[in-house]
């Protein structure tokens, strides 16, 4: 990808967690603000990382049956690792109900794979 006038080049070292700052000019650049969601696309095979907004997405409804409490930490933790958003989390002594931001309809029959191969029983799931 060569630098253009409408292109930006900038070369951003990891903090000790791992995280970088996207400079101010970007962020007004793509219309960034604090809030707003990002995708990163990483392409392997030539060690390509491309953030971009993300101007939509849907909401998917999970309803998960409890086996054990520690079920829960496995629950949130299979979130965070497929990179989606919790919104909501309801757990009682059975089965949690939870609202996850994602991108699309894969990423969400993704996840409902994700929680599976945890050993969590996925009872239903919707997206709208």
């Amino acid at each position: 990808m060569g630098v253009t006038e409408k292109s930006f080049r900038y070369v951003l070292k990891l903090d000790e967690k791992g995280r970088i700052t996207i400079p101010q000019v970007v962020r007004d650049a793509l219309g960034l603000e604090p809030g707003m969601f990002v995708e990163l696309v990483i392409d392997r095979s030539s060690r390509v990382i491309v953030v971009r907004p993300v101007a939509s997405g849907i909401i998917a409804t999970y309803k998960v049956s409890l086996d054990k409490r520690s079920d829960v930490v496995s629950l949130v933790s299979s979130v965070i690792e497929e990179g989606s958003d919790l919104r909501y989390l309801e757990c009682g002594e059975s089965e949690c109900l939870l609202r996850v931001f994602l991108l699309d309809t894969l990423m969400a029959e993704k996840l409902a794979e994700k929680l599976r191969s945890r050993g969590l029983n996925v009872i239903e799931y919707s997206v709208r």
